[in-house]
């Protein structure tokens, strides 16, 4: 099931990007997430994408920390689709979706495949940087279906717009 994903993401991503030309960017953040169990702690990551004028293709790297347990932490590897509403020149908005890779450290070990799904707000400071705000969900399966997310805030740096 996960090859035929990672088939149909590439599939996608090959034909969409051959008709326009690629932007690069990568994104670092800070910010803070909520765990299914009322704990909650810092987060940071980064964040890279290839998209097209209105749909990309992101892979996520984020750390979350807990703050009532400072050897508990959860890994999250991510990758799925983006797509970007409103005016790229202005204020703009994304949605996203994608399949992630937690592990689990501390108290709660374990490794977990889950989906998830984020909003977010873009504004353009130049032609090569935007702040962005953006929340992200995460599900998961562990015995029954556990979830945390988070709020972040970052910049986004553009290598070929």
């Amino acid at each position: 099931m996960k090859s035929l994903a990672v088939l149909i993401l590439t599939f996608s991503t090959l034909t969409t990007f051959s008709q326009s030309k690629q932007i690069l960017s990568a994104s670092i953040y800070g910010g803070a997430f909520g765990y299914s169990n009322n704990q909650t702690g810092p987060r940071i990551g980064l964040d890279l994408e290839a998209r097209n004028d209105r749909f990309g293709v992101y892979f996520n790297s984020t750390g979350n920390f807990l703050f009532d347990d400072r050897e508990s932490k959860i890994i999250e590897f991510s990758m799925g689709p983006r797509w970007y509403l409103g005016d790229m020149k202005k204020l703009s908005g994304s949605v996203e979706t994608g399949l992630s890779y937690n592990i689990f450290r501390g108290s709660y070990s374990g490794n977990y495949l889950g989906i998830n799904l984020g909003l977010g707000l873009n504004y353009p400071v130049s032609k090569d940087l935007d702040i962005n705000l953006k929340g992200k969900f995460n599900l998961y399966p562990k015995n029954y279906v556990s979830a945390y997310g988070g709020m972040q805030l970052g910049l986004r740096f553009y290598f070929n717009k």
